[in-house]
């Protein structure tokens, strides 16, 4: 049988998952980096105004992504 959780357990826990840290924001940052790095070649295939909405709908897609 489990033992009733404690307000020093329950802070405890608490500090353990906020400091959790399993890279995810790692990723979407290079991720972006990567997107950042196309930006100029798209931008001349597609033209200033295409390629920033393109970009924004990555991005977009990028931060709705990281759960």
């Amino acid at each position: 049988m489990e033992q009733p959780l404690t307000p020093r357990e329950a802070q405890r826990r608490t500090v353990r998952l906020v400091n959790y840290e399993d890279g995810l924001w790692d990723i979407l940052l290079g991720l972006i980096f990567l997107a950042l790095s196309l930006y100029p070649i798209t931008r001349r295939l597609l033209g200033p105004e295409l390629n920033l909405g393109l970009f924004l709908v990555v991005l977009a897609l990028l931060v709705a992504g990281l759960p």
